[in-house]
């Protein structure tokens, strides 16, 4: 059986200050992503930018060699300086005639990006508390490890300065509140590579990529080009803009709410009584995209029965409690309203007024809103329960729910964006990675997909145009940076298992990410095997950071006999022979294995009907795979790991799982865009 562990490595160090030494007042600011502690990319004529006064002449001197420029007519200025190999510490000294600047401690090694959502905000210190290795953290001590963290910003056009707290030294302090996985990559390669090594964290949770994309980059795609027209430009006044979207986003919702025939006066759907004929059912928790509404955006209602007896319906201490809700909610119980929420992810959890529960028939009521991606219950099974509170009973709200959709956010107008938000496209990278550029990197780290699920399609350009974006960005400033690597994430199972295969969002999205690596430069560490099926955040960040590592070992550094990926279907390699089909695979030199006991598992062939099910035999002979199902005479399709949380077995002799893959290209489910 394959093991993996958590480990931390410990070492000393002291903590040098984040803050640059100014010796005078006079004008001169380096750019932000300069400070004490930093790391330049070694081997780099690294470009070095900030502000002066206007003609003002700076000398920069780093490591013997000197470099000159003049600040432009509104005081910036730019030059490069050759970084020489990996070593320090140094310092590095700016100075005009009237002022100097001095940075201490500074490294030369190798600087890597990490960006993405609340898989790559995950911070070291939730991560080892969810691992009960919370005393670790005061043993991390690294001088070889420096860490930059970027402040959330929303731009409403690109920013010059990016908001950060200065680069620090790897300790327990710094490290606190700082990407888990960049950690976890930084500290691998350090300790690999054995030089200095600098990660720059710019990540904000719950964002798509469009978000982290360029307004240029963003118009080469005709569906956001469109959307891009439509937000409002006129001003960037931040007090104007505020007062123009609380307008607007008051009568999109009064749009909304006025078309939700259960809101209608005399015929509420929140009523005690309701005649559900023609309703959908629908097992909760759960997401109605996966199931009984496949693309659907705007509001649906739920409804489930519950009989009480006299002693049960006495309301002491009763209350109600089911999953969070994706994205908002109210709640009815009887016809009275228990609560509501506007924010995502907000759990049910609300106190029933005496009166309210009766005997014999009871019924709750939950309006659900989602305006994109995914809607409905987070799969939570454990939280979804009425206790009464009459008889001290717990009665369990899982399974079969009525159903039913009012409002299809497609009919309505675009729904306005905050130019605050950080869903406003181009916002991210306006804010958190337009003014890191032309800061000499050697690539970037990214851990994201969740929140662009339901738009697989899309993300199969959007994605790749992401990376090819910031390439241009950086190299139209600075070309020695070039396609630098670009890896990535692979999403980590989520939800509960099914006992049939189906269509999945989740399953899509990753297919959309494994497309991506016919880019050049690109990586993909898959994390399917490590997630957990009721947590979107999963602990194990550690296994994560080192598969990034192992990717950049492998690919970026070269490293010799390392294994690097999971075994990875061999394009056109499917052999049909009868009712069996025989696949190969790359990536399984040393050939494949079964993860713990039993049969190879995961795997679903399907006829011209389109029909999957089950392999009910499949073998393993050294790259290959051989399947086959009683139920499908003539296969034409097979797919493996195809779901949110599917089931796994094989790996390469590596340890590495085996990347979900499907041999047919029929429609899906991922057709939302923004």
């Amino acid at each position: 059986m394959l093991t993996r562990s958590i480990i931390v490595a410990a070492g000393c160090a002291l903590f040098f200050s984040a803050l640059p030494t100014i010796a005078t007042t006079a004008t001169l600011e380096m750019a932000p992503p300069f400070s004490d502690n930093m790391v330049l990319q070694r081997e780099m004529a690294a470009p070095v930018w900030g502000w002066s006064d206007p003609g003002a002449k700076v000398t920069l001197e780093f490591r013997g060699e000197k470099a000159v420029a003049t600040a432009d007519a509104e005081g910036a200025w730019r030059t490069n300086i050759t970084t020489g190999a990996a070593g320090g510490p140094f310092t590095f000294s700016v100075q005009t005639d009237a002022t100097s600047t001095i940075l201490n401690n500074v490294m030369v090694g190798e600087v890597w990006l990490a960006s993405g959502q609340s898989n790559m905000a995950m911070t070291l210190k939730l991560t080892l508390r969810l691992n009960n290795l919370a005393d670790q953290l005061a043993l991390i001590n690294n001088p070889a490890l420096r860490v930059l963290q970027v402040d959330r910003t929303v731009g409403y056009s690109p920013q010059k300065r990016v908001k950060n707290t200065g680069w620090a030294v790897a300790n327990a302090e710094s490290l606190a509140d700082f990407s888990a996985v960049g950690y976890f990559f930084g500290a691998d390669l350090q300790k690999e590579l054995g030089v200095p090594v600098g990660i720059i964290h710019s990540s904000w949770g719950g964002t798509p990529a469009a978000s982290w994309t360029s307004t240029e980059g963003l118009k080469r795609i005709p569906e956001l080009a469109q959307r891009l027209a439509s937000l409002d430009r006129s001003t960037s006044d931040s007090a104007t803009l505020a007062a123009d979207y609380e307008k607007k986003l008051a009568a999109w919702n009064s749009e909304f709410t006025n078309k939700d025939a259960g809101l209608k006066e005399g015929a509420e759907w929140s009523a005690l009584n309701l005649d559900t004929t023609g309703w959908h059912t629908m097992n909760l928790p759960g997401m109605w995209e996966d199931s009984i509404l496949p693309g659907f955006d705007g509001i649906v209602w739920f409804r489930r029965d519950v009989q009480l007896t006299a002693q049960a319906a006495k309301t002491e201490d009763a209350h109600l409690s089911l999953a969070s809700v994706d994205d908002a909610y109210t709640v009815w119980m009887n016809g009275v309203e228990l609560g509501s929420s506007d924010t995502y992810g907000t759990p049910i959890n609300v106190a029933i007024p005496d009166g309210v529960l009766r005997e014999g028939h009871n019924s709750i009521v939950v309006r659900v809103v989602d305006t994109g991606g995914a809607g409905g219950f987070l799969d939570d099974p454990k939280d979804m329960y009425l206790i009464p509170g009459g008889d001290g009973t717990t009665i369990t709200l899982v399974g079969k729910w009525f159903a039913k959709e009012t409002v299809n956010a497609k009919d309505l107008s675009p729904k306005p964006i905050s130019s605050v938000s950080p869903h406003r496209l181009a916002g991210l990278y306006n804010g958190m990675i337009e003014p890191l550029k032309p800061f000499g990197i050697r690539g970037a780290i990214w851990y994201q997909g969740e929140s662009d699920a339901s738009r697989a399609q899309l993300y199969r350009r959007l994605f790749p145009n992401m990376i090819t974006d910031w390439r241009e960005k950086w190299n139209a400033e600075n070309p020695e940076q070039g396609d630098f690597p670009f890896l990535f994430v692979q999403l980590a199972s989520f939800t509960q298992q099914t006992t049939q295969p189906r269509e999945n969002h989740w399953a899509e999205l990753r297919e959309a990410q494994a497309m991506t690596l016919d880019l050049k430069n690109t990586g993909m560490a898959t994390a399917i095997d490590i997630g957990e099926a009721d947590d979107i955040h999963p602990k194990n960040k550690m296994e994560v950071g080192r598969r990034l590592a192992l990717v950049a070992r492998g690919t970026v550094y070269g490293e010799k006999g390392l294994e690097f990926s999971g075994p990875v279907l061999k394009k056109d390699s499917m052999k049909t022979e009868g009712k069996k089909v025989t696949l190969a695979f790359d990536h399984a030199t040393d050939g494949l294995q079964i993860e713990g006991e039993g049969e190879a598992r995961g795997f679903a062939v399907a006829g011209k009907d389109r029909v999957f099910h089950w392999a009910d035999k499949a073998t393993l002979k050294d790259n290959k795979v051989t399947v086959s199902s009683k139920d499908v005479p003539e296969p034409v399709a097979v797919r493996y790991g195809w779901d949110g949380n599917p089931v796994l077995s094989v790996y390469n002799v590596d340890g590495l799982p085996m990347l979900p893959f499907r041999t047919d290209d029929w429609p899906g489910m991922g057709t939302e865009t923004y």
